[in-house]
């Protein structure tokens, strides 16, 4: 508490100090209040656990996504590549996907649940996958850019199960 000195003034003398009241407390004073606040404060911890969960869990996808938006269709191993993007997202969900190719590969893309209707058994990702192991066969680039937004569409929207 701060002491005051009374004025120094002829004219202020009489005059005294307001008193200053003691300072209120923030914690509240009835029980339920307190219980109140605690079960708040449990359920915003849950919360937030579950949120920083979740982000965490969700950050092979941020990374994959980046990956996917720096792509550059015109370099010369732009099949591989994608390939290598998407075949990491997926041993990433599961290591038994590791050793998965051609029509496995594509279909296991495909059974993931997503917003999308099985668009990697289509005669694209036939194209896509032949195009890595024929070096004859190369794709366009607009069927990049379509193999891109698919990669892309599924990295967004595939739904693990896990969370």
């Amino acid at each position: 508490m701060i002491d005051h000195k009374p004025p120094g003034s002829y004219i202020l003398r009489d005059i005294f100090d307001v008193a200053v009241p003691e300072p209120v407390s923030w914690m509240p004073q009835a029980l339920g209040w307190q219980i109140l606040l605690f079960i708040a404060s449990c359920a915003g911890a849950y919360f937030a656990y579950r949120y920083a969960r979740r982000w965490f869990q969700n950050r092979y996808r941020r990374q994959a996504i980046v990956a996917l938006q720096q792509f550059d269709p015109a370099e010369q191993s732009a099949a591989e590549t994608l390939f290598s993007i998407m075949k990491g997202m997926l041993i990433h969900l599961d290591a038994l996907h590791a050793p998965l190719f051609a029509e496995q590969f594509l279909a296991c893309l495909d059974n993931y649940p997503s917003h999308n209707d099985r668009p990697f058994t289509s005669q694209l990702g036939q194209a896509w996958l032949n195009s890595i192991v024929v070096e004859s066969s190369c794709l366009s680039f607009e069927q990049y850019g379509q193999l891109r937004t698919m990669c892309l569409l599924w990295a967004n929207s595939h739904q693990t199960g896990t969370l």
